[in-house]
């Protein structure tokens, strides 16, 4: 069996958002001071295009990236906003100073671009979910004390997965479309990284640690798009990119010379391939800073 070293994921897994808040009691309004959510493209409000050396694939420093809301490139990962920008502009939250980062599953796609089997990738999971782990201890013993830790997407979803790793086989794909093998290894991920921040909440009682469920947000958008304003016929496709049935080709990717936006990003919840559009970050968000607050003990 293959072994692999922490040192080996890179942090773009690792999404920790800490929430520092004044002393209040269960179910009162909390006075959020700040937020901090370390992790990356998913959320970056424009660090990484400002980074001396940093790579990248998806140029989001060029348009159309940031034309919807914006006008202009800013280095977000979409056409408008990110869920970090729709978080800190919550009614419960806007007078909060907010500093945050992002996710994402890149470790992951790494091993499968390596045409590593998922019952390989499967046993790289406990190492994850321990980093991710060691990660909260961390911030705890900082001073956390509300400490939110998000799902990965479902990954079978994306344009990204559905163009790379198309099935020959129908039975592979779900009743949405998407590719069931890397859905439930998404699951299986998530519901990893569950029983660990269980485990972990036994060993810091005061603290509260709560798991955000992105990946059943981003479905609820799939399996319902008209009551979000969403397109039946392009749930699984790219609004920017070019080619296939999922309007993506890893060749020529949003941002590239040529490649233009769709005409109405608001009914795509799919951006570029992997990232997703300002409206699907909003609806996203809407539901879970209710569901995080609530959690949280606080007045929504």
């Amino acid at each position: 069996m293959a072994t692999l070293s922490l040192t080996q994921f890179s942090l773009s897994l690792l999404l920790i958002t800490l929430f520092f808040f004044s002393p209040s009691s269960a179910q009162t309004k909390c006075n959020v001071n700040s937020v901090y959510q370390l992790g990356d493209s998913l959320a970056d409000a424009g660090n990484v295009i400002r980074t001396p050396g940093a790579s990248i694939i998806f140029r989001a420093d060029r348009s159309p990236y940031g034309e919807t809301f914006f006008r202009r490139p800013t280095g977000r990962f979409s056409n408008g906003r990110v869920i970090t920008d729709f978080i800190s502009c919550a009614e419960n939250l806007k007078n909060s100073i907010v500093i945050m980062g992002e996710w994402g599953g890149n470790d992951y796609y790494n091993c499968f671009f390596q045409r590593k089997q998922i019952t390989e990738v499967r046993t790289y999971v406990p190492f994850v979910v321990a980093g991710i782990m060691r990660g909260i201890k961390e911030v705890i013993q900082l001073g956390a004390t509300r400490v939110l830790v998000p799902s990965i997407y479902p990954l079978g979803c994306l344009p990204l997965y559905l163009t790379s790793f198309p099935d020959n086989n129908t039975s592979g794909y779900d009743q949405l479309g998407c590719l069931r093998n890397f859905n439930d290894f998404a699951s299986y991920h998530n519901r990893y990284m569950v029983r660990a921040i269980a485990n972990l909440q036994r060993e810091f009682p005061n603290v509260n640690i709560v798991y955000g469920d992105f990946y059943g947000a981003i479905l609820s958008l799939i399996r319902n798009p008209s009551s979000f304003g969403f397109n039946q016929n392009t749930l699984l496709s790219a609004c920017c990119g070019t080619g296939g049935s999922h309007n993506f080709n890893f060749r020529t990717v949003c941002g590239a010379a040529g490649i233009n936006a769709c005409a109405n990003p608001a009914q795509y919840v799919h951006w570029d391939g992997i990232h997703l559009t300002d409206e699907a970050h909003r609806r996203i968000t809407e539901v879970l800073v209710r569901d995080m607050l609530a959690k949280f003990n606080c007045v929504v």
